[in-house]
């Protein structure tokens, strides 16, 4: 089968309101569309570095594809945007400081391991992005694992470049807001009272929710991931119950399971569970792990059955991580990668029967 039959087959197999004649490059360039207004916001909260990250990681993912597929004697294919979409999804799920070699090994890593060994687009198992994002994650772990996050509003490129190699060893930069992103505040169980009310020394669910926290490039603003998300929903790209499932579980668990260490005293009143809820899914990836990484099209179940499984794994895993993982507060990216993993087992558990055929 070539692979553009294989592309064919895939679109209409895994959403059933995408058209058989639907072009897998049209979806790719959309979904590149629902994660601009991400990028745009992540440029202008972080300064210009950030944008020069996110360029980085997608030039080296096209490239990579390119000369693989040009090695490998094949048609160049990085026109139908699955590259510029592994490309884009490593830039945001990065730091904004991270020296710039580390979104090309990202990237690089993510198209050729995590894709073209596997046959290309159609054949891969694991989520490309979240391939090379955990590869760094392992081999920069003092670059993407940050105690303290820069937040570079507005400043110019060059002072930029000063102010984050100032950073990285330790002395704060004039330009530079100094912070722990609000997962990490969580894992260290932060909590202080407050006239009486045992208050979280985090950003409000508000801020959270527009975004103007420490964190990856692309991942802080709830709102403008959530705009791309219904967008995508709306033009049929992606199932509903993925994001619903996964978000949904999440904040239950965050809800009604203990998971921050609250001041006892006969005055004190611990934060609401709505607050520890809403704390979950605003804070870190897993809003853009919902909506763009859960839902690809390639790497998870095709049933609509199966989907909500792999969801419901995905949330729980991701909360047993942020719960016990000490010094590793975020999980999405490692749940999805595991539950990409059990994908074929869950379609092969999930798929309706066929009557009148003999069981095997």
């Amino acid at each position: 089968m070539s692979q553009g039959e294989d592309l064919s087959r895939l679109s209409v197999a895994t959403s059933p309101h995408i058209r058989e004649e639907e072009d897998i490059s049209a979806i790719m360039w959309w979904v590149v569309a629902a994660l601009t207004p991400a990028a745009l916001f992540g440029v202008w909260n972080f300064g210009w570095y950030a944008a020069a990250v996110v360029v980085v990681a997608v030039v080296s993912a096209a490239v990579a594809e390119a000369l693989w597929q040009r090695i490998c004697g094949t048609a160049v294919m990085i026109s139908d945007g699955s590259a510029v979409v592994t490309g884009l999804l490593v830039g945001l799920v990065l730091p904004p400081s991270v020296p710039l070699y580390v979104p090309m090994v990202a990237s690089g890593v993510g198209v050729l391991i995590g894709k073209q060994l596997f046959g290309g687009l159609g054949c891969n198992i694991w989520n490309p992005a979240l391939v090379g994002r955990a590869f760094v994650q392992i081999a920069y772990p003092q670059h993407v694992t940050l105690s303290v996050w820069p937040v570079l509003r507005g400043s110019s490129l060059s002072r930029v470049l000063q102010d984050v190699r100032h950073a990285g060893d330790g002395s704060a930069a004039h330009e530079v807001v100094l912070g722990a992103t609000p997962l990490a505040e969580q894992a260290v169980g932060s909590l202080a009272a407050t006239d009486g009310v045992a208050e979280a020394m985090y950003p409000s669910v508000w801020a959270l929710f527009l975004g103007n926290i420490p964190g990856s490039i692309g991942e802080t603003s709830a709102l403008l991931l959530l705009i791309g998300g219904l967008f995508l929903i709306w033009k049929g790209y992606i199932n509903w119950k993925v994001p619903a499932v996964f978000l949904g579980t999440l904040f239950l668990f965050a809800a009604f399971v203990p998971t921050w260490k609250i001041p006892t005293g006969e005055d004190i009143v611990a934060p609401s569970w709505w607050f520890f809820g809403m704390y979950q899914i605003f804070a870190g990836g897993a809003v853009i792990g919902a909506f763009f990484m859960a839902t690809d099209m390639v790497t998870t179940p095709i049933t609509s059955s199966g989907q909500v499984i792999f969801a419901l794994g995905c949330a729980l895993i991701t909360a047993l991580i942020r719960l016990v993982g000490h010094g590793f507060p975020e999980g999405v990216a490692y749940s999805i990668l595991l539950m990409n993993t059990a994908t074929p087992v869950i379609d092969r558990y999930t798929r309706p029967r066929t009557y009148g055929t003999v069981k095997k």
